[in-house]
């Protein structure tokens, strides 16, 4: 648990708790970086926070039950789109909390909840906060006190520099290619792009300030020892202005940081070769670009406002200037076609051709309520459900992920997804034996010539212990 000291006059206690969808075993989990900015903005509120980070079970907690009285409010806080594990250790706590301290009032929100349906019932045990702004909880908190507090706070993340962040650096691994640790930091949320598939379609960027972002990098530099950060924001490259203000201040320090962060292969184009290069000479890393899909009316019908050809510019620049360039590919969304799927899978062997250290994230698509794709998607499936035991239940009891194909279908778009386009492009695994660059050949002929059935190859592979790990689901 951490101790935040509020900012000015006190106003209360807050304890936030946030729920993580993790194993048991919290060693070597990384920063829930979406929280800090709504902690940040109950400091600059004047509420002081309790925030427990840790994984909780049904067993009442005595150090936290001793922090529980006394204060102003206990709140859930999610930092996580999809309930999954969470929703076990936001009953267990919240539950808890009620035993223990029953006048404290009881707030959920962030994550999901702002998607769940009006008249969800939160059978007793929390009052939902369903605002995405950063300040909507500390305005609730204010509000059971008869104050008023705009939920539109600035973006910040003072509550970093009151933690130690030690616990959270896990090792760069998968974008940075070796075993140093690296800290992911929250810089920005929401997105200006409006993609119709994406929970984020009906939101606007906010960024940290550049001069806050270098700021925040160096003073985990030196209290840490971090030399590589990911960039928690989607739409980086949205204000280029900052972006290139953010590459001189850290030209400007001088330290050995290398970073991650996320873009749209339009602002990519936008910022130009030169620009790039100013970015990769501050030590941006690798980008990751919402490529998706491979053909022209795919893109535009996830209402992307780029071109296949687009994307294959980008990843030339990229190459060109020494950034890795990571992709993310969306299968199954609605109205996909055996067209559309045949030219995803060209796009990615051409990716993979121009630049073979690129990182592909293979996604199968999700459904998201109040998106108009994924009310599209919705109306094939049962009502969503209206209560906690409801929810809990019907995540448990889900038959099928993907309701708006035919099961066939479903079948096999997971096929492509979760096996061969992995198999055939996935990132180095350590195995350079003869056997898996046969299977790689293998999964790459299938991929070019769309030939999914009778694979004889994974019958070979079951039979080759440890292998199948590393290449089957």
């Amino acid at each position: 648990m951490f101790c935040l000291p509020a900012q000015g006059t006190g106003r209360g206690r807050v304890v936030v708790f946030v729920p993580r969808w993790l194993p048991p075993d919290p060693a070597g989990v990384g920063l829930p970086y979406r929280v800090f900015p709504v902690v940040s903005a109950l400091q600059r509120a004047g509420y002081a926070v309790d925030l427990c980070l840790e994984v909780h079970t049904a067993a009442d907690d005595p150090q936290v039950a001793a922090r529980l009285s006394g204060a102003t409010a206990v709140a859930v806080w999610f930092a996580e789109l999809n309930p999954g594990m969470q929703l076990p250790g936001m009953t267990a706590f919240l539950a808890m909390a009620k035993r223990v301290a029953p006048t404290v009032p009881r707030l959920c929100g962030g994550g999901f909840v702002p998607v769940l349906p009006t008249a969800f019932d939160g059978e007793g045990l929390a009052e939902f906060v369903r605002s995405e702004e950063v300040g909507a909880l500390a305005s609730a908190v204010a509000a059971l006190r008869g104050e008023a507090l705009p939920a539109r706070q600035p973006f910040g993340v003072e509550a970093l520099f009151d933690m130690d962040l030690s616990s959270f650096l896990v090792p760069g691994s998968l974008l940075f290619r070796n075993a140093e640790p690296s800290l992911q930091i929250p810089t920005g949320q929401g997105c200006g792009k409006h993609c119709t598939f994406c929970f984020y379609e009906a939101t606007q960027a906010r960024l940290l300030p550049a001069a806050q972002v270098a700021e925040l990098m160096v003073h985990c530099h030196h209290r840490l020892g971090v030399r590589q950060f990911q960039l928690g924001e989607l739409d980086f490259l949205t204000a280029p202005k900052r972006a290139l203000e953010l590459a001189e201040r850290l030209r400007a320090a001088g330290l050995p940081l290398r970073w991650f962060a996320l873009a749209s292969v339009q602002d990519v184009l936008a910022i130009g070769v030169d620009g790039l290069r100013s970015l990769a000479a501050a030590g941006l890393d690798s980008l990751e670009l919402g490529s998706e899909t491979g053909t022209d009316d795919g893109l535009l019908r996830l209402s992307k406002r780029f071109t296949v050809a687009d994307v294959l510019e980008t990843q030339r620049r990229l190459r060109d200037v020494g950034v890795r360039p990571v992709h993310n590919i969306l299968l199954g969304w609605v109205g996909e076609t055996r067209k559309h799927q045949h030219g995803t899978r060209r796009l990615v062997h051409q990716l993979a051709t121009i630049d073979p250290t690129t990182l592909f994230h293979f996604r199968l698509y999700q459904a998201m309520p109040g998106t108009p794709m994924g009310e599209a998607a919705l109306r094939a499936s049962p009502p969503l459900p209206h209560s906690l035991s409801a929810l809990a239940a019907w995540r448990q009891h889900q038959q099928r992920a993907m309701p708006w194909l035919a099961p066939a279908e479903e079948a096999r778009v997971r096929l492509w997804c979760e096996q061969l386009l992995p198999r055939a492009y996935g990132e180095d695994v350590g195995d350079h034996s003869l056997r898996r660059r046969w299977l790689e050949r293998i999964a790459r002929l299938r991929c070019r010539t769309g030939f999914g059935r009778l694979r004889v190859e994974e019958r070979w592979l079951a039979g080759t212990g440890g292998a199948r790990a590393t290449w089957l689901p």
